[in-house]
């Protein structure tokens, strides 16, 4: 079972709102909190669909016990830096961090990175607790610059998308360009409710 935890979420939008506001035709700044809006909750559908965080996030992974392998695989991508692994002690109940120098993490780019145990090490074994294995990490690309373009893409045509139902149209050619862009990115699908 595990577990993933935002710890701080980004600040950052993965479009610039200049950006958007130019895209959906508007020029004044009057909407630009609910674009904002609309544009993390399109960000989060991508994260969710592509395993891929947009913009610079932390987050803690918590895992009921170390894996029976020698790898950990990461639930997000691109990874920036992995803090920390820390487990609940068996006896003590105490966080304790492994040593960095026992593991190495293997950022794969646009693939979910991988945390690997040194061959001659073993993990610890933690105390039998849901969140027994805690593992702080950071991903996210490090500006909008950075972010695939068929990820700013997705979201600029869902927002016009969202903009247009409230107007009582909704344009099935948008939802297949926004499917078209979300494979480009080797993901799947994301349906538009």
């Amino acid at each position: 079972m595990s577990q993933l935890i935002v710890s701080t979420a980004a600040t950052e939008y993965p479009v610039p709102i200049s950006e958007l506001r130019h895209q959906i035709g508007l020029t004044d700044t009057a909407s630009d909190t609910m674009l904002r809006s609309m544009m993390r909750a399109g960000a989060s559908m991508i994260e969710k669909a592509t395993s891929r965080t947009l913009c610079t996030t932390t987050y803690t992974y918590e895992l009921g016990a170390f894996p029976d392998g020698r790898t950990i695989e990461l639930p997000r991508a691109p990874l920036a830096s992995v803090t920390s692994v820390k487990y609940l002690a068996q006896t003590t109940e105490v966080l304790t961090t492994v040593t960095a120098s026992d593991y190495e993490v293997h950022d794969r780019g646009e693939m979910l990175p991988v945390i690997e145990l040194d061959a001659d090490k073993d993990w610890p074994t933690p105390h039998d607790r849901l969140d027994s294995v805690q593992i702080i990490f950071v991903a996210g690309y490090t500006s909008a610059d950075l972010v695939p373009e068929e990820a700013q893409q997705w979201i600029i045509l869902f927002v016009k998308n969202k903009l247009a139902a409230e107007h009582g149209a909704k344009s099935s050619n948008a939802e297949a360009a926004m499917n078209s862009l979300i494979d480009s990115l080797g993901t799947g699908q994301v349906y538009v409710i």
